[in-house]
């Protein structure tokens, strides 16, 4: 039985120490979130980089299948668009090699071998500065 002596119960003390907990998880959330999105940033940026180089690749094997030894008749070099830029693509060529082939009671017969020719275009053009050239040729 109660009187009007009894004291109403009073509520417990907020400390507050859940709230502490809530706001620690949520910074380590967002600390995670961050490094995830550092990381995928250099990804893309990688990810770019590998495009422009595959597409030099491209550039550069087709450019030799299709005018081979007549790119060493082009003074001023060649240029490929790639990623809306036109890259400028180095060519060397060798001297032409004389193969002599001897045939017994026929003699010796000498041939012209085909010139080899290399392309290559420097990293900087591509976006990435400290790597290696790009190197395409018909050494065998």
């Amino acid at each position: 039985m109660s009187n009007c002596f009894d004291k109403p119960a009073l509520p417990a003390r907020q400390r507050g120490e859940m709230l502490v907990e809530a706001l620690v998880g949520v910074l380590l959330t967002g600390l995670l979130g961050a490094g995830m999105l550092h990381v995928a940033e250099q990804l893309a940026g990688r990810q770019a980089d590998l495009r422009a180089e595959t597409l030099a690749m491209v550039e550069m094997r087709r450019l030799l299948r299709t005018q081979a030894e007549a790119l060493c008749d082009a003074p001023a070099g060649h240029r490929v668009a790639i990623g809306g830029r036109q890259v400028p693509i180095r060519v060397e060529c060798g001297a032409a090699p004389t193969v002599g082939i001897a045939a017994p009671g026929a003699g010796t017969l000498s041939v012209s071998a085909p010139r080899e020719v290399v392309l290559s275009v420097a990293a900087a053009e591509l976006g990435d500065a400290g790597g290696p050239a790009l190197v395409v040729g018909t050494r065998q």
